[in-house]
């Protein structure tokens, strides 16, 4: 029922008008009384309503994994690049994606500095992790360069 009255043009609001009045916006607005105490509000009942918001918010999986990559430069230079794969769990690609946690590189650490390294993880299908290593290098020699990809996949209900 509504608190707030009517107040005509020129009149001054009084504070309990003003307090009706945010009374009766905060009723129509959020659906329950604001009585201005701590538990006089009468709260409106989840029922129903938060299981549907609880299963949107909770992970309905959480896969954790790591994929290694090989790169067998030869006695060249140039850009060069390799990939590599891990199975999971199934998932719905809609409802899920990859967290890619960074990688890794083993190999001589004297050059892998001097290298253009990138990597990249996809979540390739619902029951694929691909990771991707290039690198570019005016190095002449031959070398191997192993990097190690971290990625966690989570599925939303």
């Amino acid at each position: 029922m509504a608190q707030s009255s009517e107040v005509a043009a020129g009149d001054d609001i009084l504070a309990t008008q003003y307090n009706n009045l945010r009374k009766d916006v905060l009723d129509a607005i959020l659906g329950h009384e604001h009585l201005g105490g701590t538990d006089e509000g009468n709260k409106i009942p989840l029922a129903g309503l938060e299981q549907e918001v609880l299963d949107k918010l909770t992970p309905k999986s959480i896969q954790q994994g790591s994929i290694t990559v090989s790169i067998v430069k030869p006695s060249s230079s140039g850009d060069f690049s390799n990939s590599n794969t891990a199975a999971i769990t199934s998932v719905d690609t809609s409802k899920a994606y990859v967290i890619f946690l960074g990688f890794t590189t083993t190999g001589p650490q004297s050059l892998i500095a001097g290298y253009d390294m990138k990597g990249r993880i996809d979540l390739t299908n619902g029951t694929t992790v691909t990771a991707r290593m290039a690198l570019s290098t005016n190095d002449a020699n031959a070398r191997t360069i192993v990097g190690t990809f971290n990625f966690v996949v989570v599925e939303w209900n």
